[in-house]
């Protein structure tokens, strides 16, 4: 299971890890997870990501654990994530979400937007060598989205 995370509104339950994709977050590494309640967005911050040269070789690194992540499901995504020291950062229940968007782009990226009743939120998949394909990402994420009963649209 997903730990909890604390937040505003106290401790929540973030469900039983699904699926998780590797999304780009203003050019860091993170990793989407879906539960069985929520969406809940994975990431690592620190102030050593910032620097210069050691920030883009943790950053590499980072983006490497992403991509391997983004392969697993279960209890072996929630140990991968604690392993790698990704910590959840935000999340994004079902309940408030009323549409999800994925958009091919140029050059091969794709675009996925979340509607929620509050905010639309945008990521970028993301790939690094060894890890899965964007075009795996989006396929695996629609037939989970559709199975989960949320609705997906994609465009081209």
């Amino acid at each position: 299971m997903v730990s909890r995370v604390g937040g505003e509104g106290g401790v929540v339950d973030l469900g039983r890890a699904l699926m998780a994709v590797y999304v780009s977050l203003y050019k860091r590494p993170g990793v989407l997870v879906l539960t069985d309640k929520a969406f809940v967005l994975y990431d690592k911050q620190s102030l050593k990501r910032l620097l210069p040269v050691v920030g883009d070789a943790l950053r590499i690194l980072d983006e490497k654990a992403a991509a391997e992540i983004s392969r697993l499901e279960g209890k072996e995504l929630v140990k991968a994530l604690k392993e790698h020291g990704f910590k959840p950062r935000s999340l994004l229940l079902y309940s408030d979400v009323r549409r999800v968007e994925i958009e091919k782009g140029l050059m091969g990226s794709i675009k996925l937007k979340i509607a929620t009743t509050k905010e639309d939120v945008e990521f970028r998949l993301g790939t690094f060598p060894g890890g899965p394909s964007r075009d795996e990402q989006r396929s695996r994420l629609v037939s989970k989205l559709r199975e989960l009963g949320i609705p997906v649209t994609e465009r081209a």
